[in-house]
């Protein structure tokens, strides 16, 4: 899978500028067209309408908007131009997370921020879950507290062995290819009746056929939940990305 075609979320958020970095640096390591996928804010001009307290203000409201989207496009082709990015910029009202799907749907991969409760200016909630569902192309979500641009050289790959985490590998594999190290973890509640047969260490012989280093390791995580159980060996390997199906 090549690269070649990244969309990415811009936005007024704080955590806009990070998102950028990050899609940018992608853009220029795999040569690729980056597009910013743009929502403009939708205002209900019947709540400004004659008659109400609010109808002095609905086209200062407008204006508003206007100055936010021509902000917005204006840093994101100055910055992609800087680093001799090929771009292109989409913008439209409504749903974020509807906007981002429809752009995905061409793309090789799409480039989404997480929800921050505390940033009324930063996604909508659920994003990260609509987009992976509703797309059906692979997303990169980057935490609203940031993330470096090496954050490829340690890579987790949470496997069990269904469709979904086939996908999300194959997905991957431009990241996985570049990684320093890849640890492919199986998590397990029970003990597995033939480790040498062990789902992580079958993936592992098969990417390494494809040029991966990868290190295999079965989990038996007894009663605990899977996703604190991963999280929690993240932080242990020091991975800057997770694989994983959804």
């Amino acid at each position: 899978m090549h690269l070649k075609n990244l969309v990415v979320q811009v936005d007024t958020s704080n955590a806009n500028e990070n998102r950028m970095a990050i899609a940018l640096h992608l853009a220029a390591s795999h040569d690729s067209h980056l597009i910013g996928c743009y929502t403009v804010q939708s205002i209900n001009p019947v709540v400004y309408s004659s008659g109400t307290a609010l109808s002095g203000v609905y086209e200062s409201a407008l204006e508003a908007i206007e100055r936010d989207t021509v902000a917005a496009e204006t840093a994101f082709r100055n910055r992609a131009a800087a680093s001799k990015i090929d771009h292109q910029w989409v913008h439209a009202e409504g749903s974020m997370a509807a906007n981002l799907i429809v752009a995905s749907r061409y793309a090789d991969l799409t480039i989404a921020g997480q929800f921050d409760p505390d940033d009324t200016h930063g996604v909508e909630p659920n994003i990260a879950e609509n987009l992976a569902m509703a797309s059906g192309r692979p997303v990169l979500v980057i935490p609203y507290i940031g993330a470096n641009e090496t954050f490829g050289q340690r890579v987790l790959v949470a496997w069990d062995g269904s469709r979904e985490s086939a996908r999300a590998v194959g997905d991957a594999m431009p990241f996985l290819l570049e990684a320093e190290r890849v640890e492919i973890l199986h998590m397990h509640h029970e003990e597995l009746a033939s480790p040498e047969l062990s789902p992580s260490r079958r993936l592992a012989e098969a990417l390494g056929r494809n040029g991966v280093k990868a290190h295999a390791e079965d989990y038996h995580i007894g009663d605990a939940e899977v996703g604190d159980a991963l999280l929690s060996r993240a932080a242990d390997l020091g991975s800057g990305l997770i694989v994983m199906g959804a």
